[in-house]
């Protein structure tokens, strides 16, 4: 592995690390996550708003999504949808025992990409790998941003001192 491809995939790590596991100038996702109810998973503002666990499944969908592109076999297959399906769950779907596992999905993709970054740094120099994952890290960080906002609506947000 050469110095450019550590630097690269140590940015990744670095940066996934900010989104997903810690909170830092902005909330990370396990926080912004920590103690959402079954209930206020499923809550929406109005019927044209996403709820937290649309959020959780679109996050979900597209890490997955770029995960099985990055590392081929990692996901398996993945039905490829127009992005306004990838924040759907249907009525017979709403458990919460599902709601469990689409959290436990998303942790798993996350999981994921740290497993392949380490395995694989190198394919950064691949086509645009680069941008797409920057472009993935700035998507993840924004959708942080609407679940916080829906537990703000909710009035089930507390600041965690950020």
């Amino acid at each position: 592995m050469n110095e450019v491809q550590t630097i690269g995939k140590d940015i990744f790590l670095e940066q996934l690390a900010a989104v997903y596991d810690a909170s830092g100038w902005f909330t990370g996702l396990k926080d912004a996550l920590n103690g959402v109810t079954f209930e206020q998973a499923i809550w929406q503002a109005n019927e044209s708003s996403n709820s937290i666990w649309g959020n959780v499944r679109h996050l979900a969908y597209w890490s997955e999504f770029f995960l099985e592109k990055y590392k081929p076999g990692s996901v398996g297959e993945i039905v490829e949808l127009e992005n306004a399906r990838t924040f759907d769950v249907l009525e017979q779907e709403k458990t919460e025992e599902n709601w469990k596992k689409e959290v436990e999905r998303l942790e798993r993709a996350i999981e994921g990409w740290r497993n392949a970054m380490n395995e694989n740094p190198g394919k950064l120099n691949e086509e645009d790998w680069t941008k797409l994952i920057a472009g993935y890290l700035l998507h993840t960080a924004y959708h942080i941003g609407q679940i916080v906002t829906i537990r703000k609506q909710q009035e089930s947000w507390t600041a965690s001192g950020l």
